[in-house]
């Protein structure tokens, strides 16, 4: 299987589940733990995309399934296959969109560990996300969850991400561009 694919996967699965929980104006008791749990298990997913050490990557994979057999309300998104992870192998990565990820969950988990969270604010981050890990997806790519999402191309995932951006967020992020 193809790391990219897998972390791809994963990540696209729990940022449009989160986008969709924390978008209610009243978040429920012990959501916010829930929150933090899930973003952080995707987090250390998004960095194993820069990793080339295929044992780091699958223990990640493993401690993230862990993770998600754990806590019913994260893993309930997640809808984990009988196969083995089996051989990993590296594909290609998306280096603007792997910054801008990575730059984009800093802020949210920022924001999450916050005495007072600014809920507007978490919802703004999930939506500029939740379509960047789509360039690694396809319809005849082989995963965990068999998703089986069309991919887009990696100047449409950056595209989406900052029409999904307020102008102050825009303006933070735009210098991730330069790489392209």
């Amino acid at each position: 299987m193809n790391i990219q694919n897998i972390i791809g996967e994963l990540l696209y699965i729990g940022i449009v589940a989160e986008k969709g929980r924390c978008y209610k104006k009243v978040w429920r008791f012990g959501y916010k733990r829930i929150l933090y749990k899930h973003v952080a298990a995707l987090n250390e997913l998004q960095k194993c995309l820069l990793l080339t050490d295929e044992k780091s990557v699958n223990d990640a994979i493993g401690n993230f399934i862990a993770v998600c057999k754990e806590n019913f309300e994260i893993g309930k998104f997640y809808n984990f296959s009988d196969q083995e992870i089996g051989e990993l192998h590296i594909g290609i990565n998306s280096i603007v969109v792997n910054r801008l990820m990575d730059q984009l969950f800093l802020d949210l988990m920022t924001e999450i560990m916050k005495t007072y969270i600014q809920k507007r604010k978490v919802y703004d981050l999930l939506c500029a996300l939740h379509n960047l890990p789509r360039v690694y997806l396809g319809k005849d790519k082989e995963t965990l969850c068999g998703l089986k999402q069309e991919a887009i191309s990696e100047q449409d995932a950056i595209e989406y991400a900052f029409d999904n951006m307020s102008t102050d967020m825009k303006k933070k992020y735009q210098h991730l561009l330069s790489l392209i």
